[in-house]
C-alpha cells in the first residue's frame, strides 16, 4: 500500500519564511508543529542563514558592477594619473588629488 506524499521540511521553512520574513525561530516552529511537522530549532537557523547569504551575495555581486562599470577604463586611469605627476608641482597635487579618487572610490563602494 504506497504512503502519502512526504512534506519536504526545508522547503515548508523556506515558505513560511519567505510569506513571513520577520518570524523568529520560535514561531516557525510553532506555526510548522501545527500543520504537523517536526522540526527542529538547528534546521531554522540553518536555513535562514542560508536565505540571507543568498541575498548578501547578490548585494555583492550588483555592488562588483556598479564598481567595475563606475570606474570606466582603468587603462586610462592610470595614464592620466601619469600625466597628472608628468605636470609642475604635480607631486603635491597628485597625493590631494589621489586622496579624493580613492575616497570617491570607497563611497561609491559602500552604496
Amino acid at each position: 500500500m504506497p504512503k502519502g506524499k512526504k512534506t519536504n521540511r526545508s522547503q515548508a521553512v523556506r515558505d513560511l519564511l519567505t510569506a513571513k520574513p520577520e518570524m523568529t525561530a520560535k514561531e516557525v516552529l510553532a506555526a510548522l508543529a501545527d500543520t504537523g511537522l517536526k522540526v527542529t530549532p538547528n534546521l531554522v537557523y540553518f536555513i535562514k542563514g542560508k536565505m540571507k547569504a543568498k541575498t548578501q551575495r547578490r548585494k555583492r555581486v550588483v555592488r562588483a558592477a556598479r564598481a567595475a562599470s563606475a570606474n570606466g577604463d582603468p587603462v586610462a586611469l592610470i595614464r592620466d594619473s601619469k600625466l597628472w605627476r608628468a605636470e609642475p608641482a604635480g607631486s603635491t597635487s597628485c597625493k590631494s588629488w589621489s586622496r579624493r579618487w580613492r575616497s570617491e572610490k570607497s563611497a561609491q563602494a559602500n552604496r
